[in-house]
């Protein structure tokens, strides 16, 4: 999966601010949307938690966790905060596995294509100062893997009579 933050479009922003006050929503709130070819933005992910994508969301705006403390202990938010646009997004394995299972522009094609759109972009759990994440996440993937090819360790069990 990959995204890109883009301009705040005034319309949409009055729309999903009404639908939060309708829904009486308190906290966190995330959307995601996708642009059809007609131009029009359609609403496809509301999470109601903090995303994986949350990097992005740090990285376009590094206030934001500022902003959100200061709302959570009922504080002046403040002015308006500026927005970097263009700051992409990837979830590399969901990426990855893609780009195996659909092959658009052939496997390989797909797999460099991830790899290239992966420099320069937020990842979720990815960080070149903090590798410990992903490694674990490499660890227990590997694993699931090896167990689901019959590679795994096996447990001997022993009667003794």
């Amino acid at each position: 999966m990959r995204s890109v933050t883009v301009p705040p479009d005034e319309q949409l922003t009055n729309q999903l601010l009404t639908l939060l006050e309708r829904l009486r929503w308190v906290g966190f709130a995330g959307f995601m949307f996708i642009v059809g070819s007609d131009g029009v933005p359609r609403l496809v992910d509301f999470n109601g938690r903090i995303p994986m994508s949350f990097h992005q969301s740090i990285a376009a705006c590094p206030a934001l966790p500022d902003r959100w403390a200061r709302v959570a202990a009922d504080r002046p938010a403040g002015n308006a905060l500026a927005v970097e646009t263009g700051v992409r997004y990837q979830w590399l394995w969901g990426d990855l596995r893609r780009a195996v299972k659909e092959g658009r522009r052939g496997r390989m094609a797909d797999l460099l294509s991830c790899a290239a759109y992966a420099r320069g972009a937020t990842h979720g759990i990815w960080s070149v100062r903090d590798p410990w994440p992903v490694v674990r996440s490499c660890q227990h993937r590997v694993r699931r893997l090896l167990k689901r090819l019959g590679l795994g360790p096996r447990r001997v069990s022993a009667n003794i009579s």
